[in-house]
């Protein structure tokens, strides 16, 4: 295994110390035939005099010698960890204090004239391991007063280590300036700011930069910019980035054609990773058939997989699949079980299903309550489904008092989605007078509707209506003509 010191024998080495110093190192002459053959410990003093043209025990001790030695090889891990781009353990710290409290007994010895480059080492050891450990301390601090709420201190010292070149700084000040902690928001500065991360290589500020030009958070909309980020981002493992550019292509915009392969290729490196939404997307896409053939097994597997990561979108299919048996029996509490846990993260579609199980008792006890309950939750985030079920329910007296007021307002409301059911329903309210006073022109309206979306339940309610006598003293039209209100 090659010691610490071997690394200044390298060429990375010598081109850091020729670009950076303007030192050429000699090889096996300073460094390699020294250094990175001293052992102190089996170093004979008459070696030491041989090589050195001067006796080190008889006249500077081997105390010397072991500082010497300690300070070359800590001064080339230093440099080793600079080129590497890696940061110094917290430990070293020791290591330049004890190599400063003895500077002034080395530079009083003559084996402060090993050379130039051994003081060159030193010092630039000395100061560049002192600038990585303040930064690392730096972060740290930032860090520590960020999470006791000292924004203005976190956003000092971020600053400081952003103007530095530090990305993971850059990235976390772009954060401040988005959201206005430590400072006052200005999402041109988080912008541009991301940037800087982004040219770095980072891949999470690639996608940053992406959303900022897809979304317009500060910066033009520019999504030709958005679709070059995110492949950046994507190219390099970024796995949300690579859902989102798989969803781009399996939607389709003016930048990227629909191209369903393309889409099947991000969702899948992603899902192969274990990001849940591109799991959860690729399982629809094998649950569909899209680009590849039809496989429901390995769609429920993957579902699953989303779904038992929080992924809604799975959960509400996973929970189709079981309530309809499409892969082996019907399982209604599995059904009722994954519907619960995407009702209740706030999804209309589950709490509407998971509201007709319970209204209608399919797998679990007919409740009444809680099947309200759901509908007035889903309804409320304009579910047209839910709004029309609670049209019929406070028409029919289901579980409520009868409402016909209250029962029109949900089923107009369903109706102006366009929902056939509501339409149908309130035709039948105004052609036979439930709860209001007849109106064969308005129950023609709204049969008219339905039957203009292809309902044959509305085509035959309407040629009823059109044999009623009353229907023809108004002389209403049943045509449906696609021009009726």
């Amino acid at each position: 295994m090659l010691h610490q010191s071997d690394f200044i024998c390298n060429s990375q080495g010598r081109i850091f110390l020729q670009l950076g110093l303007k030192i050429i190192i000699e090889p096996q002459q300073v460094i390699c035939g020294g250094l990175a053959n001293l052992r102190y410990r089996e170093y004979s003093p008459s070696a030491w005099e041989e090589h050195h043209g001067f006796p080190s025990r008889e006249v500077y001790g081997q105390n010397i010698v072991r500082q010497k030695y300690r300070l070359l090889r800590f001064s080339a891990l230093v440099i080793n960890r600079v080129l590497s781009k890696e940061r110094l353990p917290m430990g070293a710290n020791s290591g330049v204090i004890d190599m400063a409290a003895n500077l002034d007994v080395l530079s009083q010895s003559k084996l402060w004239a090993f050379g130039s480059v051994g003081r060159v080492l030193f010092i630039v050891g000395l100061l560049l391991s002192s600038t990585l450990i303040v930064s690392a301390d730096d972060m740290s601090d930032a860090k520590d007063a960020f999470g006791r709420h000292e924004y203005v201190r976190a956003f000092n010292l971020l600053s400081h280590l952003a103007e530095d070149g530090d990305a993971e700084a850059q990235i976390q000040l772009g954060a401040m300036y988005y959201h206005g902690f430590g400072t006052i928001a200005d999402k041109s500065a988080a912008f541009r700011w991301y940037v800087r991360a982004a040219e770095t290589g980072s891949r999470f500020a690639q996608a940053a930069v992406g959303r900022a030009y897809q979304t317009g958070n500060g910066v033009a909309p520019d999504l030709a910019q958005a679709v070059k980020w995110y492949r950046v981002a994507a190219e390099n493992g970024e796995l949300s980035v690579q859902r989102e550019l798989g969803q781009m292509y399996y939607d389709g915009n003016s930048v990227v054609p629909q191209d369903k392969s393309k889409a099947f290729y991000w969702y899948k490196r992603a899902a192969d990773q274990g990001e849940p939404g591109a799991q959860a997307l690729l399982g629809w896409m094998y649950h569909q058939g899209e680009t590849v053939p039809k496989d429901l097994r390995m769609a429920m597997e993957l579902l699953t997989l989303a779904a038992e990561k929080q992924v809604v979108f799975a959960q509400v299919n996973l929970a189709y699949m079981y309530r309809d048996g499409e892969v082996g029996a019907p399982d209604k509490k599995l059904a009722a079980d994954w519907f619960n846990r995407a009702a209740q993260a706030g999804d209309a579609i589950a709490q509407a299903a998971l509201g007709s199980m319970y209204r209608e008792g399919d797998g679990v006890p007919i409740d009444s309550a809680r099947a309200l309950n759901l509908f007035r939750l889903s309804a409320e985030q304009g579910n047209a489904f839910s709004l029309t079920t609670l049209g019929v329910m406070y028409r029919d007296g289901e579980g409520v008092p009868m409402n016909i007021p209250v029962a029109i307002d949900f089923l107009r409301k369903a109706s102006s989605q366009g929902d056939v059911r509501a339409q149908i329903n309130l035709g039948n309210i105004y052609a036979h007078g439930e709860g209001v006073k007849p109106d064969v022109v308005e129950a023609a309206k709204w049969y008219c509707k339905a039957v203009l979306k292809g309902s044959f339940v509305a085509k035959n309610a309407l040629a009823q209506l059109s044999k009623a006598e009353a229907f023809k003293e108004a002389k209403a039209t049943p045509d449906c003509a696609p021009s009726a209100n």
